[in-house]
């Protein structure tokens, strides 16, 4: 049964992996927009469903690895938020740990409680880049807004929240 759940995570950030890296060969081919008002209004959430472990991969993928914040500010509360605009973080800065690179391989996650509006986890992730580096555990909390979930916290599993 965990094997299931295990190889069908893995089979999905393959494919949000792939999924990723085709929208960024089509996005080095697109024009920039015409205005900053055009680039502003771009902050939206990707279509992620409503699972919320495809919401915490998106936005570890968009916000944590830096790949696209515009996205990640979409999938945030407003908690996470705090006083920064999707224009902030699409200038990088992101009130969120980054960690690049990360090894979909070796990434691993554990539900350490669960309600019916929210989700603790705890994310293990690995460097691609630097292999000699260790594995850093993060809790990620997730929340349900309407019928969507959305990141409430991102941060090291040594500090509290």
């Amino acid at each position: 049964m965990y094997r299931f759940r295990f190889t069908l995570v893995y089979v999905s950030l393959a494919l949000l992996l792939a999924g990723s890296a085709y929208g960024g060969y089509r996005g080095l081919q697109t024009r920039a927009p015409a205005s900053r008002h055009a680039e502003a209004a771009s902050c939206s959430a990707p279509r992620v469903g409503h699972d919320p472990v495809m919401t915490a991969v998106t936005f570890i993928h968009a916000a944590v690895e830096r790949t696209n914040p515009k996205a990640g500010f979409a999938l945030a509360t407003p908690a996470l938020r705090g006083a920064t605009t999707c224009d902030d973080w699409a200038r990088g800065n992101v009130p969120v740990k980054p960690y690049r690179q990360v090894d979909w391989q070796k990434a691993q996650y554990k539900i350490e409680a669960r309600a019916a509006s929210q989700i603790v986890l705890q994310v293990l992730l690995a460097s691609s880049t630097l292999p000699a580096e260790r594995p850093t555990v993060f809790v990620l909390e997730l929340h349900r807004v309407g019928a969507q979930w959305r990141v409430g916290f991102w941060g090291p599993a040594d500090v509290a929240a």
